[in-house]
């Protein structure tokens, strides 16, 4: 996966505001430099397949609107995760309270009996739409995916398999969306260990690496009311900490401006990829400086 020819990607993850990715994608496309190869992390590697797969941003932009502007079956999952309502969607105060209230109670109960808040099929119908039914190797672009085996602890880097259970895998949010078998392995997200996979892309031999950040902003708590907001501030804090080492690694790094953006509020898909699109612009002639184009 060396980068002669074209820039080599390091892809985030975030949740929904990994959708940033494409217009990161769309930008790189319009100024016409070219993507040697792409590594990508839980919504980094679902983003980085797809373009791996078509080599088109505009093509995979107008999956997401026509897949996450529908009802159809394939976004139940999303929709499902967009319904914790985390993000805030009710003026009323009190009215709110009492809506987060019920949907972490919802949440809790629903982890302590099942594997995941998804299904493996749920999750199967949200990420296969905008892939192959290929091997990773056969992917138009070299592509990797970065995942967390359960088993060993140890960080895994996916080159060959099946490419739609990879980036299952790689998507896979503890607690949200089941883990992957794979092999002898239990995988799940691998932002858990990695959130900005730069150090997987050097190992592949790039010698540049561009970074795109869409993971968690420490921004002020709104509370610690009860145990799950406890929990959630210390995955925040832990992913922030995760994510520096990666963060070192990139030659560019471009941070969309993604912050306002629940990880969960997929339906928020355009205003996303506008921020993705907003970065990469004001990172071009920094590109062009490191990578020589």
């Amino acid at each position: 996966m060396e980068t002669s020819g074209g820039v080599a990607l390091a892809l985030g993850g975030g949740g929904a505001r990994g959708l940033a990715h494409i217009g990161v994608l769309k930008v790189l496309e319009a100024q016409q430099i070219p993507v040697a190869s792409i590594t990508g992390s839980s919504i980094g590697a679902l983003v980085g397949a797809a373009y791996a797969v078509h080599s088109d941003a505009g093509l995979i932009e107008g999956l997401v609107t026509d897949i996450l502007g529908s009802e159809g079956p394939e976004t139940i999952g999303l929709r499902l995760l967009e319904r914790i309502p985390y993000h805030e969607r009710t003026r009323a105060e009190g009215l709110r309270r009492l809506a987060e209230i019920a949907a972490k109670e919802m949440v809790f109960n629903m982890v302590l009996v099942r594997k995941a808040l998804l299904s493996e099929e749920e999750l199967r119908r949200a990420v296969a739409p905008y892939l192959a039914d290929i091997d990773i190797s056969e992917t138009r672009v070299p592509f990797a995916a970065t995942a967390v085996d359960l088993v060993s602890g140890r960080k895994v880097t996916l080159t060959e398999g099946p490419l739609i259970p990879a980036v299952m895998a790689s998507c896979a949010v503890p607690g949200f969306m089941p883990p992957m078998a794979w092999g002898e392995m239990l995988l799940v997200d691998g932002g858990v260990i990695d959130p900005v996979p730069a150090e997987e892309v050097r190992r592949t031999g790039a010698r540049r690496v561009l970074g795109v950040d869409v993971g968690a902003y420490l921004s002020a708590p709104s509370g610690f009311d009860n145990g799950i907001d406890v929990v959630r501030r210390v995955m925040d804090i832990m992913i922030t900490h995760l994510a520096r080492p990666g963060r070192r690694q990139c030659d560019v790094l471009i941070e969309p401006e993604v912050e306002p953006f629940h990880w969960t509020d997929f339906s928020r898909f355009a205003e996303i990829i506008a921020c993705g699109e907003a970065a990469a612009a004001a990172s071009i002639d920094r590109i062009r400086a490191v990578f020589s184009f």
